[in-house]
């Protein structure tokens, strides 16, 4: 297991806006970071060392020091490793009811900043354009304990997003990596069979592999088991349907799950929330 570092300013997890600094010292190829998800919230992103790539959904991104990302709420994310690396990240997670005092007659902040879905922006972009100069200022704002220190971290960060969004605007980020070899074909496969009941012995034979040597692409490629992948694309699919109005038990359904009972209880780990609390988050928006 590796050992993690975390410096949090800004104190309890309750508060509309944290700043975590980040340091992995001994990552590690196909050691699983936990794939994670935040509703109504919005997190930043910014790599200063470390190997490796980002997967969004089915997307992968290669991660280069200095990049930043925005990931917007709802998008389930994790990180790959590439090679044993000093993993070095500081980020931000901001809460909806941060940006309420935002809101104009044109739009709501957070609303506007979630339909760009995820926001990639390249070293040479967050330099030229100062961002990780604001990263430092809302450091410096959670790391004040001044009645004013919250007020100009939470400005710094509502800065960032409105500058990240301006460039985002101006061009469309070429963000998809390809998986390599015969995973995209065992991906559209399990796409294909996602409410059956898929095995790595029924896969291995369709693809003439050895259930060990699939065991092993899959995961060195993706991070993440071929079940585990499974089930996040089952969780998506229930998102889905849930998004454009089903009930929880049409989204199990839908999503392949037998039982409805083995749905609440992954959704629920995958999401952090029961498929009850994601309906009423969705009416409320």
């Amino acid at each position: 297991m590796n050992a993690t570092a975390e410096a949090k300013l800004g104190g309890e997890k309750s508060r509309p806006i944290q700043y975590i600094d980040s340091v992995t010292p001994k990552a590690q190829p196909n050691v699983e970071f936990e794939a994670h998800v935040h509703t109504d919230s919005i997190e930043l992103y910014h790599f200063r060392e470390g190997a490796l790539y980002f997967v969004f959904e089915e997307e992968r991104i290669e991660v280069e020091a200095g990049m930043m990302i925005i990931i917007c709420s709802g998008s389930h994310h994790r990180p790959i490793i590439h090679s044993p690396c000093l993993y070095s990240r500081r980020r931000i997670l901001l809460n909806r009811r941060a940006l309420v005092d935002y809101d104009t007659p044109s739009g709501e902040l957070f609303q506007r900043i979630c339909s760009k879905g995820i926001m990639i922006i390249s070293p040479s972009e967050v330099k030229e354009a100062g961002l990780d100069k604001l990263f430092d200022e809302v450091a410096l704002g959670y790391g004040e304990t001044s009645e004013y220190g919250d007020f100009c971290a939470l400005n710094s960060t509502i800065s960032l997003l409105i500058l990240a969004d301006r460039m985002s605007a101006r061009r469309e980020n070429a963000r998809i990596v390809a998986y390599r070899g015969i995973i995209p074909e065992i991906m559209e496969y399990l796409a294909a069979h996602l409410t059956e009941r898929v095995t790595y012995e029924t896969v291995a034979a369709t693809f003439y592999l050895s259930q060990k040597n699939l065991f092993r692409i899959f995961k060195k490629e993706t991070g993440i088991t071929m079940y585990q992948y499974i089930l996040e694309r089952r969780i998506a699919t229930a998102r889905k349907i849930l998004g454009e109005g089903g009930s929880a038990a049409e989204a199990s359904e839908a999503a392949g799950f037998r039982d409805y009972t083995v749905f609440y209880r992954c959704f629920k780990k995958e999401m952090g929330i029961t498929p009850t609390q994601y309906i009423s988050g969705l009416k409320s928006r």
